[in-house]
């Protein structure tokens, strides 16, 4: 994704994004790519709404978690798609889903005076599998 993809991603307002070139059929040709653009556009646009937020005198970060052990999440694990889940379990370092509360208390950490220098970030919290 190039410096103009990105720009746009970042910076058109949101009711504008569906109408953007590279959100196209043509360009998004299935739903994985799409995610991925999705988890990217994320990232951009907390850093870049962090500007204005700072002008405010607050803050703002993005959580990207990886599986969270949910009801929804439990329902995957035991449907059509289980036994891919399973696979990237065991692909992982930590072998497992994240726990709600981990996810909760990366949120209570980022809130907390101890996150008070973090600003503009998206936090991976997916037990290693995007670096794998």
């Amino acid at each position: 994704m190039g410096e103009k993809a990105n720009k746009k991603l970042a910076m058109t307002p949101a009711e504008d994004l569906l109408d953007l070139d590279i959100l196209q059929e043509d360009v998004i040709t299935d739903s994985f790519y799409a995610y991925q653009y999705t988890k990217r556009q994320n990232v951009l646009r907390v850093a870049a709404e962090s500007v204005n937020w700072q002008k405010r005198g607050a803050r703002i970060n993005a959580i990207s978690s990886g599986i969270v052990m949910t009801s929804l999440a439990l329902d995957e694990l035991n449907g059509p798609r289980g036994e891919g889940y399973r696979k990237m379990f065991d692909s992982m370092i930590i072998k497992r889903p994240a726990t709600p509360d981990q996810i909760g208390e990366l949120g209570e950490f980022l809130l907390s005076d101890k996150a008070a220098f973090i600003t503009g970030s998206d936090i991976l919290i997916d037990g290693g599998i995007s670096a794998q």
